[in-house]
Parts: structure tokens; sequence; C-alpha cells
């Protein structure tokens, strides 16, 4: 889920540090859980959906980017239909390549606007 997230908000520093933080644990057969509703929030693209106005936008505009779609009301990016895209994007493994390529360079997020 933290590559994941990697790879939907790759400019946040806190899910970087969590994956890392994840990677050790699992290397060492430890459980990753459970977590803070703190945590949750500065990290699970889906809580900071409906949390978070500006992580809104900008999980859309990742999407639009991965999809060319995105739907707004009222000029703002309609929350129930960003996070809805989001598990549909998850669900159908939209970004499963650039989840993968994380685990094959070490769980580096990509940076903001790279290449992929």
């Amino acid at each position: 889920n933290y590559r994941f997230a990697a790879v939907v908000e790759p400019d946040n520093t806190e899910v970087k540090e969590r994956l890392r933080w994840a990677e050790r644990l699992q290397r060492d057969s430890l459980p990753t859980m459970p977590s803070t509703v703190g945590e949750e929030l500065a990290t699970n693209p889906y809580m900071r959906i409906v949390s978070s106005r500006g992580a809104c936008s900008k999980l859309a505009l990742a999407m639009f980017e991965a999809t060319g779609d995105v739907t707004t009301r009222d000029g703002q990016h309609d929350k129930v239909a960003v996070l809805a895209e989001l598990r549909r994007m998850k669900d159908d493994n939209v970004l499963k390549a650039k989840t993968d390529a994380m685990t094959t360079l070490g769980s580096k997020a990509p940076a903001a606007g790279a290449a992929q």
C-alpha cells in the first residue's frame, strides 16, 4: 500500500519515510501494524482525498496524468469521484508497472514529474 501511495503522491515525504520503515520491518519479519490515525491521514491516499482539499487536487492531477480523466464539481475536484477513480486504478492495476518498478529500484519513489 505504501508503494501505491508513493506512486500516486511521489512528493509526499511522509509516504517515502513510511515505505522505508515498512520495508525494514518486513525484512526483519516484523509487523507493520497498527498505525495511528495521524499516520493514515498523512500517508493513506484514500483518507487524504477526503481530509485535505490540497491532497485531493494533487491526487486528481496525478490521476489525470495516468488516465486523462478527472471529475470536477463547481470548479473543485469531486472527492467522491476522485476516491472512486483512485480505487478503480488500484483494483485494475493501472499503476502496477510503476509500483513493481519501485520494488526493483529499492523502493525509491519516483520523482515528481519524472518520466515513467
